[in-house]
């Protein structure tokens, strides 16, 4: 998915004042010419936009691997290279979900401290 037609694609104009860009007291806008103020539209002489792909990652798979001795271990697979966050809650409607590890798929998860009546989990990528 590139930007084109992409609705989630977005980018943030920085304003360059005087006191950053020659280093001086003076809180003015830098401008080739023309006239600026805090009110009505803006205007950019030059904008340069740079950036730098972002490998985003597909929906991670989970799989239980094993429960001893009380510790239950996860398994987490998804877009190698691309970091996922192991997420818990005891609820599955919850909006709560609470970050508990970050690794680079594909890496197990261990949890020794099981003492809810349940718990639910999730991997969500970052």
């Amino acid at each position: 998915a590139g930007v084109n037609n992409n609705a989630n694609f977005a980018f943030r104009f920085v304003s360059e004042f005087e006191s950053t860009a020659a280093s001086t007291a003076n809180a003015n806008y830098v401008a080739a010419s023309g006239s600026y103020s805090t009110g009505g539209t803006m205007r950019y002489d030059m904008v340069t936009v740079a950036g730098s792909s972002l490998v985003t990652g597909t929906a991670a798979a989970l799989a239980p691997l094993a429960f001893t001795n009380g510790v239950f271990t996860l398994g987490v697979t998804g877009t190698v290279t691309v970091s996922y966050v192991v997420q818990t809650s005891t609820n599955l409607g919850s909006t709560n979900w609470l970050p508990v590890f970050t690794n680079v798929s594909p890496f197990s998860f261990s949890e020794s401290n099981l003492v809810a009546p349940q718990k639910f989990y999730r991997a969500v990528s970052q």
